[in-house]
């Protein structure tokens, strides 16, 4: 399976005059291209769908020069980076890094928009989780768009996010692990119930051991927090472990360590289908990871020895194809 291989709604605060390519009419606020052009070269940036009778929109990172036909040609992979609960699609853009990633290596970088800055992640968060939207399903029809208008390489598709948004990435990778290749995501953990269809999809996770809002070692404070419950009874460890049973690994312990002052990294390797497990621990980051600031610095300052974790996950997910 292995190869070889190198938070409010963004649609008002993203819009032509401030990004270059948003592909939006500024007289009637309606798209200009039709998705389901199958000549398209130059596909929308910023694009919409109707699901479940909502507008769900997202945004798109295409390095300089690629187009359908340029991917088509050369199969770029692509990634999805999700945002966190009461996040939006330009602050990730903004602190994640994973735009600089996808100009170095050439992949196209989905940004989707979550219901009023929310995932349906499990039981945590906000207004997506308290009406039950269906945000696998809308995330997947968002890769297969995306997929078809960009002509992306369905067997290397990434997912990423912070948070709320590394919580749906997990939700993702279990519920949707046919479509997924890899992942590698921030600060939060598997939140809800495994699916029975679920098969192993390589899989890490990055957390600080200073976060204050998804503790490190255990998860009832960040669900009475978001949640008034006590449901969260997950740590950084346990979340690790839990996917090492999830993805059938064999041993009793990690057979992956890597102990640096600032960082570890714990993991199996001899896992189903070729798959991985990895955490990586932060020993003095909080709730951001992430090697900027996020724009609320003073809440959620970036790991301040200056690890790349975005990098990290980049490396780890393209090692493997579908």
């Amino acid at each position: 399976m292995k190869i070889s291989a190198p938070s409010l709604a963004v649609a008002l605060i993203f819009c032509a005059q401030l990004i270059s390519g948003c592909l939006i009419d500024n007289e009637n606020n309606s798209q200009t291209d039709d998705l389901s052009n199958d000549l398209l070269e130059d596909p929308p940036l910023y694009d919409c769908i109707d699901f479940q009778g909502l507008e769900r929109c997202w945004h798109i990172h295409a390095p300089e020069g690629i187009n359908k036909t340029t991917c088509g040609i050369i199969s770029c992979p692509l990634v999805m980076d999700i945002h966190g609960f009461t996040d939006d699609v330009s602050r990730q853009m903004n602190v994640s890094g994973f735009d600089e990633l996808a100009n170095e290596f050439g992949f196209i970088l989905v940004y989707p928009i979550g219901y009023e800055t929310s995932w349906n992640a499990g039981w945590c968060c906000g207004e997506a989780r308290d009406n039950s939207l269906d945000d696998v399903g809308l995330l997947l029809d968002i890769i297969d768009i995306v997929e078809e208008n960009w002509s992306t390489d369905p067997n290397r598709v990434y997912v990423t996010g912070w948070s709320n948004g590394c919580a749906m990435t997990q939700k993702l990778v279990n519920s949707a692990s046919h479509r997924i290749t890899a992942a590698g995501c921030m600060a939060m953990y598997f939140i809800d119930d495994p699916s029975p269809e679920y098969q192993a999809v390589p899989i890490m996770e990055v957390h600080g051991v200073r976060d204050l809002f998804v503790h490190y070692g255990v998860g009832y404070g960040s669900s009475i927090l978001f949640d008034g419950s006590l449901e969260g009874d997950e740590g950084a460890i346990q979340n690790m472990e839990y996917w090492a049973e999830l993805n059938g690994c064999s041993g009793l312990t990690p057979d992956v360590e890597i102990i640096e002052w600032d960082y570890s990294v714990l993991g199996y390797t001899n896992c189903e289908h070729g798959s991985e497990v990895r955490l990586v621990s932060l020993n003095f980051a909080g709730h951001n990871p992430y090697l900027k600031d996020s724009p609320d610095q003073d809440i959620f300052p970036g790991n301040p020895t200056g690890i790349d974790t975005s990098r990290m996950v980049w490396e780890f997910v393209s090692q493997f194809s579908k």
